[in-house]
């Protein structure tokens, strides 16, 4: 039996998540699900149109009686214990919750709506392997699991490194983020300002420094997601401090983004990182404090000869487009939630199987 699916993307604004439909579009395509419905209920929220996203979105359940409800993210969409409740007596059986963004406790707790969907989802998916699960198992949730991060390879996936000739030698996407009170906000925060203080004395203005509140000759200034990956790709490496630096397995879309857009990066060690990442691959390199870091990158950059740099390169983009694809998690979401493969029927579907919802304006 082929299911019906009903997808809650995390986006401000309708199509961001293109990775994500493109993965969704080919299973409705070839015919592994029955229908793919969409509805982008942050987005609505945010343009003010909450109460009428709600409803549609209880109507949609009642309709097309999906039978994988999946959400992302819902901090601030209004979702109450109520909704999940109707949507289980629609004949919903199976809701995915997937929360990749990091939360703590004390420090960055999670939120209410975030428990919430978290208590009432058949499974739930998160970045970290450690901390993450164990913060989302404590509101009652019965199935929570680890996922990779990854991102949109035909947004961000660069092509040919044959010729490429970098301006700068660093690239490093951070905000320089400081909790407005004591003990909050995301553990490493410190950390990471000491790398960009060590890289940029080390490199100066061969360091392209983007984000907000940084100064100094290396600093940028803020670049928006869409096009992080030409700014990665002025640089012959990437690197970043990651935050939860002691989280297992962690690592944020933005090493995806980066191996994808530039193909050689350097980052904090998370322990578990040998089990699926390829550390030793000579495109992806780790350490355990800012100033190693930056040593491995001054070292990178004096022995490597650009040839090989570009051989490098390459082989990450090839890598990360092999390996975190975000078109590639549909299927594999799906199949964890359901306990099952997904079969194909006999004859492909048309793309009639794939409906976008949208709230109209006021």
């Amino acid at each position: 039996m082929r299911p019906v699916v009903l997808y809650i993307p995390n986006e401000a604004s309708i199509g961001d998540q293109r990775g994500y439909r493109r993965g969704l579009q080919s299973l409705a395509d070839q015919g592994f699900v029955e229908h793919v419905h969409v509805l982008s209920l942050l987005a609505a929220v945010r343009s003010g149109r909450g109460p009428k996203a709600r409803a549609l979105l209880d109507d949609v359940v009642l309709t097309a009686k999906p039978d994988v409800i999946w959400l992302q993210h819902i901090q601030g969409c209004g979702l109450t214990a109520a909704h999940f409740s109707r949507w289980r007596d629609a004949g919903v059986s199976c809701v995915v919750y997937q929360e990749m963004d990091p939360f703590a406790p004390v420090r960055n707790p999670l939120p209410d709506d975030a428990a919430t969907a978290a208590r009432h989802a058949d499974l739930v998916l998160t970045s970290g392997a450690g901390t993450f699960v164990d913060n989302l198992r404590r509101t009652g949730a019965p199935r929570v699991e680890w996922i990779r991060q990854t991102c949109d390879i035909e947004t961000f996936g660069a092509g040919d490194t044959d010729s490429w000739t970098p301006e700068f030698d660093v690239a490093v996407i951070a905000n320089a983020s400081r909790p407005r009170l004591p003990w909050r906000g995301h553990p490493g925060g410190r950390a990471r300002r000491r790398f960009i203080e060590i890289a940029s004395q080390e490199f100066g203005a061969r360091l392209a420094l983007y984000g907000n509140g940084w100064s100094g000759q290396s600093a940028r200034g803020p670049v928006p997601f869409w096009e992080q990956g030409d700014a990665l790709g002025t640089s012959w490496v990437s690197a970043n401090w990651d935050h939860y630096p002691r989280e297992p397995r962690y690592f944020s879309n933005r090493l995806a983004i980066s191996l994808a857009a530039g193909g050689i990066h350097f980052t904090t060690h998370h322990p578990g990182y040998e089990d699926f990442l390829p550390v030793n691959a000579g495109f992806l390199h780790t350490a355990d404090t800012p100033a190693e870091l930056v040593a491995a990158i001054r070292t990178f950059l004096a022995d490597v000869a650009p040839a090989e740099r570009r051989a490098l390169a390459g082989a990450g983009r090839h890598w990360a487009r092999d390996n975190l694809d975000q078109a590639t998690l549909p299927a594999e979401i799906l199949e964890r939630a359901l306990g099952r493969s997904l079969a194909p029927s006999g004859s492909a579907n048309t793309r009639s199987s794939f409906t976008e919802h949208t709230v109209e304006s006021e």
